[in-house]
């Protein structure tokens, strides 16, 4: 098959669709052995095993196929947010084989989404504009997701259990109740789950692929952007690095005990912090995409294949939001609490050591 495309290749010239094609059949060929993250020197106590396993394993050969094609990073976010909100919208339709599909480009958009920062690590242009920017096409598409379910349910389906529709005395409720749901709570769990396995990477022994940023750092490297869509979308995460600050007050303390020792982490601290949320670094990933997403999926799929075969017409999607604030709001609660406690710990630590340190220059 391999030799086939290539002889296919060569006859049809410059073609791009095909150059697509046999790179990307390549490149799966010869992946078979290959880890990404042992390429990218991932940190593995808070890497996701869904993604380690299947996401990066699929997306590191589109990444280098877009990197032969000297694509940027933010294209490849582009493309995949336009995926990602054209699944959302094959989402509204009660239909099982809209369904399918699109929750089929929710997950191309996914893997995508990984491969964007695999292009840049290939070509070497990650910047902090580019994950500015691919954090934000990431909340545009939870955003159409959650929107599109709420259309869903107001428009198309009856209260549980009776004939009554949503729409119109329930609908705007409803409406306002999943959006805001899926803004707010959302946002607040992602924001958790990022600053959590950043602060981990950096605080760790292991610090590989750290992006942890302190709100004054944004506001220097907004102030040095130019003019323009590019200083707006950096603008707009100094509130959310912000948001992220004021919910770790224990941490922040930690990190400007940091910075007044010139930015250097001891060993002792590195080891201690590492020794005791190593047990919990890989919990946060519940909150972000994979797992509520995939619950949401399984959710549709058994709504659209009860109907299909008649058994019953309850929309059993509804259930995601009552999983979401009964099981991931206690989880980052929780790990809130756990990671405040271990940066509160190591504090203490690196106390003692500087003045440990101190006693000795005396």
């Amino acid at each position: 098959m391999r030799y086939r495309l290539q002889r296919l290749l060569q006859t049809g010239g410059n073609n791009l669709p095909l150059l697509f094609l046999f790179d990307l059949f390549n490149n799966i060929h010869t992946m078979k052995k290959e880890n990404p993250a042992k390429q990218f020197e991932k940190c593995l106590d808070i890497s996701d095993r869904f993604d380690l396993l299947f996401t990066e394993r699929v997306s590191l050969p589109i990444a280098r196929v877009f990197a032969k094609l000297d694509a940027s990073p933010s294209l490849v976010s582009i493309i995949g947010g336009l995926f990602g909100i054209g699944g959302a919208v094959l989402l509204v339709f009660n239909n099982l084989i809209c369904t399918i599909i699109g929750i089929l480009m929710i997950i191309f958009c996914s893997i995508l989404d990984c491969a964007d920062g695999q292009v840049a690590r290939i070509s070497h242009k990650g910047s902090m504009f580019g994950r500015c920017f691919d954090g934000t096409i990431d909340s545009v598409v939870y955003f159409a997701i959650y929107l599109c379910l709420a259309i869903r349910i107001i428009f198309f389906t009856n209260i549980p259990f009776t004939d009554i529709p949503w729409f119109p005395w329930y609908g705007l409720g409803l409406f306002a109740f999943i959006v805001v749901f899926g803004v707010f709570i959302h946002a607040a769990e992602s924001r958790a789950a990022d600053y959590f396995r950043n602060s981990y990477m950096f605080l760790s022994a292991s610090d590989r692929g750290s992006e942890l940023h302190s709100s004054e750092d944004m506001k220097r490297i907004v102030d040095e952007a130019p003019k323009g869509f590019q200083k707006f979308v950096l603008k707009s995460y100094i509130s959310y690095t912000k948001l992220q600050e004021r919910a770790t007050p224990k941490l922040q303390e930690l990190l400007k005990l940091i910075r007044e020792n010139g930015g250097e982490i001891p060993s002792e601290v590195s080891t201690y912090y590492r020794e005791n949320a190593r047990k919990f670094a890989r919990l946060p990933n519940i909150l972000v995409f994979n797992f509520r997403t995939y619950v949401l999926f399984g959710l549709l799929l058994t709504t659209e294949i009860l109907r299909f075969i008649g058994v019953c017409n309850i929309s059993w999607e509804l259930l995601i939001f009552p999983i979401v604030l009964l099981i991931l709001e206690p989880i980052r609660l929780i790990l809130s609490h756990k990671f405040e406690k271990v940066a509160k710990e190591s504090t203490e630590v690196m106390k003692k050591v500087l003045d440990e340190r101190k006693e000795k220059n005396i």
